[in-house]
């Protein structure tokens, strides 16, 4: 079985949905080879941008800044993902159905980068091999440095860096692929249903998995 660490690093209260998160985390993907590690200390992550990086952190708790970052977890992780195929990353404001039913081990062995969206790097799921030439793509952009001290949330994951992957695969430096396993919906989950046996039904459709970042609320079909 591949094995997936899941780095998902919060800076703040954690929201009230959390203990639901964390029991569908268990649910749908501890038995398919994933982990899941949480940086919850904005003092020790810093200080891992200050060692991996030397780059001063700005960090604000209770903000997303974070996000810029996500490219760079492969570095900023190193000790972490030692033993991993891959690493990925993904956000508490998410529900996930049978993931494996997608997501199968002869799926990531033909890729390097996995992201589900239709044509970006997409923060609630991406997945990365562990390799060197994955691990340091993020700094072939020109001011990696600067978009990292700059206190702004820049969104650059989704914009500058899915440019750097998607030369590096039309290059034949890796392999990525661009799914849409999500729901149709953004803002209205009314007929969203986590069922007994793990299926996440949209309707009458089986997905993936739902992120409900617009509206911040646990979908009530998917309460335990």
């Amino acid at each position: 079985m591949i094995r997936k660490l899941l780095i998902v690093p919060w800076f703040g209260d954690l929201p009230g949905w959390f203990p639901y998160w964390r029991a569908n985390i268990e649910a749908a993907l501890k038995a398919d080879g994933y982990d899941v590690f949480m940086e919850t200390d904005p003092v020790i992550f810093c200080s891992r941008v200050a060692e991996k990086l030397n780059l001063e952190c700005r960090i604000v708790e209770g903000e997303c800044k974070i996000h810029d970052y996500r490219a760079a977890f492969g570095i900023l992780y190193a000790d972490e993902i030692l033993g991993y195929d891959f690493w990925g990353h993904t956000d508490l404001d998410c529900v996930y159905g049978r993931v494996d039913n997608w997501v199968t081990d002869e799926f990531l062995e033909g890729l390097d980068i996995h992201s589900n969206h239709v044509d970006y790097m997409c923060g609630p799921w991406s997945l990365y091999r562990n390799r060197p030439e994955v691990n340091h793509l993020f700094m072939e952009h020109e001011d990696w440095r600067g978009i990292l001290e700059n206190p702004d949330v820049t969104g650059w994951v989704e914009k500058g860096f899915t440019d750097l992957v998607d030369s590096a695969h039309d290059l034949g430096i890796l392999r990525r692929r661009y799914t849409m396993w999500q729901t149709a919906k953004l803002d209205g989950f009314d007929t969203l249903r986590l069922q007994d046996d793990g299926r996440l039904m949209e309707g009458r459709h089986e997905v993936m998995m739902a992120h409900f970042r617009r509206t911040k609320e646990y979908p009530a079909g998917c309460l335990p």
